[in-house]
Order: structure tokens, then sequence, then C-alpha cells
């Protein structure tokens, strides 16, 4: 069975064509997502000329087994804690 001449070229315009027409539909887009606003009060370094930003000071807590957690373990990650309070 013989395919017909013009529908190999219709596929392949349309294997060539439709990733480009999708990459300049998602490239030209319009960014509609906004940066978050840093809180807190800043302050110049005077020596270093650099903003510091509101800093959390130290802290410490029990983790699901029973361990301490200090502020102060690991200073060279970001540590991200969520406070919450529930009455069940």
């Amino acid at each position: 069975m013989r395919q017909n001449p013009f529908k190999k070229a219709l596929i392949l315009i349309a294997i060539l064509l439709l990733p480009s027409l999708l990459y300049l539909f998602l490239h030209t887009g319009v960014n509609n997502f906004k940066p978050l606003p840093i809180l807190g009060p800043k302050e110049l370094d005077k020596v270093s000329q650099d903003t510091i930003y509101h800093q959390i000071p130290e802290f410490s807590f029990f983790n699901q087994n029973n361990h301490t957690f200090n502020s102060s373990e690991d200073e060279v990650h970001i540590n991200v804690a969520e406070f919450f309070f529930a009455n069940c």
C-alpha cells in the first residue's frame, strides 16, 4: 500500500513546524509572576556596602524523634520553619 505524497509532505511539515510554533508561543508569552517583597528592616553594612535584611534569632526545637534541633547546627543551609497551633 503506497501513501499519498501530499500526506507525507503534510506530516513532515507538521513534525518540523509544530515544535517551532510551540517554542515561539511559550517563549514570547507574558510573565505574570511577581517577585515576593522582602519584609522587615534593612540595614547597610558599612564595611562591605551590602544590605543586611532581617535575621531570625537563635532557636531550638524538638523534631519528631524527640531530638533537639538548633539553628546554629546548620548555618550553611537555609532553614524553613513553620509555626502552627492546633487545639483539637
